[in-house]
């Protein structure tokens, strides 16, 4: 079982498309940057920048295509090996349930670390460019009603770190959907757009409701100000859901293999 965990974890990480997310992942930051990235004129260090180009700022688009990212490596794998060899066999090795929590863990796993390692190489590279340094200009302009603007003014690092470990979740949960839903849908395509279009459609409608429901909160905890144990509520809830639909037509297909 622990070889087989290496082998999908490495399958995951390790290929094209997971790199390929990646640099598009880091070319978003820097492009959402790139107003005051170079610009010696305006007082800005890594943390401004970090803050406008994840989704302060107008150029700022990896939040919105985030949920579609997270997916491309590994999201639709299950889909892909039942239509092989693979799926029938994997059985002998290993039993049902153990082989799809694997899955589960392994492509949130994946989902998460392409986020954290999206903004941490961005946040490495603006502070090359620009230095760390607390922004009077920055910490006079921030809304202190505002508890991640506040936590940004007082400890910098840690609004960074916790934005970090924060979109982690987010990409694991966006990932979790697509893995879910290819089990209904039963098509890659649609399977890796899901979570985008569930994102933007929460932002249409659910928003109305209550702005908790919005799932950009679970990449930009700063987006509406809310607490982030909310948050997490509403992201375990969200998994629940998904991994249940899984779990459930995962076993189902299972059986009828045997059968």
């Amino acid at each position: 079982m622990k070889n087989y965990i290496r082998i999908e974890i490495r399958r995951a990480l390790f290929n094209r498309i997971t790199f390929l997310a990646i640099l598009i992942g880091i070319i978003c930051m820097v492009f959402g940057a790139e107003n005051y990235l170079f610009d010696t004129t305006i007082k800005t260090d890594s943390v401004d920048l970090f803050r406008f180009a994840y989704s302060s700022g107008t150029s700022s688009i990896l939040v919105l295509i985030a949920p579609i990212l997270v997916c491309l490596p590994f999201s639709t794998s299950y889909l892909e090996e039942k239509q092989t060899y693979f799926y029938e066999n994997i059985f002998i090795r290993i039993n049902k349930i153990k082989y799809l929590v694997i899955k589960i863990l392994v492509n949130g796993l994946v989902g998460g670390l392409i986020m954290s390692i999206i903004l941490t190489i961005s946040f490495i590279i603006f502070f090359i460019i620009k230095g760390w340094h607390i922004n009077l200009d920055l910490a006079n302009s921030l809304d202190l009603r505002n508890i991640y603007a506040y936590l940004c003014e007082v400890s910098p690092f840690a609004y960074v770190f916790f934005i970090i470990i924060s979109s982690f979740f987010g990409g694991f949960t966006f990932a979790t959907m697509s893995l879910s839903i290819s089990t209904v849908i039963r098509n890659r395509y649609l399977a890796s757009m899901f979570p985008f279009l569930f994102n933007i459609l929460t932002g249409i409608f659910l928003v109305k409701i209550n702005n908790l429901f919005y799932t950009v909160n679970f990449l930009d905890v700063s987006y509406f100000n809310i607490n982030w144990f909310y948050i997490i509520i509403y992201e375990l809830l969200l998994l629940t859901i998904f991994i249940g639909i899984f779990l459930h037509n995962g076993l189902k297909e299972g059986a009828e293999v045997e059968d």
